[in-house]
């Protein structure tokens, strides 16, 4: 199951990044979780440790790789939330 929610969030990930958007506000917030304030915590935080090491972990890691698997899920999850609240609240309003 983990493995199959891994690929739906990828999926949509790779579908949000290459749609065009229909606010110049929402093109902007995409660029500053892709290429701005927040590239850093997507590459590494969602990307690196919520997609592929998982991913990695249930392939390769047997019995104890799918609790650390879970683990860095979840440690994947949380940096996405934190993203997606706090980078359409830096685009300014005026």
């Amino acid at each position: 199951i983990l493995f199959g929610m891994i690929l739906f969030q990828v999926t949509i990930g790779v579908f949000e990044l290459t749609v065009s958007h229909s606010t110049s506000d929402a093109a902007e917030t995409v660029r500053s979780i892709v290429k701005g304030r927040f590239k850093n915590l997507f590459w590494t935080g969602l990307v690196l440790t919520g997609n592929i090491v998982p991913t990695l972990l249930l392939l390769f890691g047997g019995e104890p790789g799918v609790a650390f698997a879970g683990l860095a899920a979840l440690i994947g999850v949380y940096i996405a939330e934190h993203i997606l609240i706090k980078a359409p609240q830096m685009i300014p309003l005026s």
